[in-house]
């Protein structure tokens, strides 16, 4: 190399791929935010993308969401214009699943965080049963 500078590594160049200019974290509730499971994240996004493949509308056809994920506890979508932002958006507002409504928070955007605490005496959680099956 004729420069200085060091080569970035593997990681470090992967990062930076996946910070798009438009990212939307998904989450149960309008309002409040809730983590949500991956079931229920992987039916969220069957649902949005039966909703983009009906809708022939010129922003549906030009879509650019780079990735799409769960990861621990919400949903990741990774949009690389703002059009497309703006599309998952409204989508994902009108998704209801099992009586839960979502929302596709930007970056910025705040809401109350659901912190959930238990107390195994006072909750009567069995023994052995992950919390996480208690979640959206």
């Amino acid at each position: 190399m004729a420069t200085s500078e060091k080569p970035k590594s593997y990681a470090a160049t992967v990062k930076s791929r996946l910070n798009p200019p438009h990212l939307l974290t998904v989450q149960a509730g309008t309002e409040e935010r809730s983590y949500i499971r991956e079931e229920t994240f992987s039916r969220l996004i069957d649902v949005v993308e039966k909703h983009i493949l009906n809708d022939q509308s010129e922003v549906a056809l030009t879509l650019q969401c780079a990735f799409k994920r769960w990861s621990g506890g919400w949903g990741l979508l990774g949009c690389l214009d703002q059009a497309t932002a703006d599309y998952l958006v409204c989508v994902v507002a009108g998704v209801k699943i099992d009586s839960n409504s979502f929302r596709a928070w930007r970056k910025g955007e705040q809401g109350r965080l659901l912190k959930m605490s238990y107390t195994p005496e006072i909750t009567n959680i069995p023994a052995g049963k992950p919390v996480m099956d208690r979640m959206v």
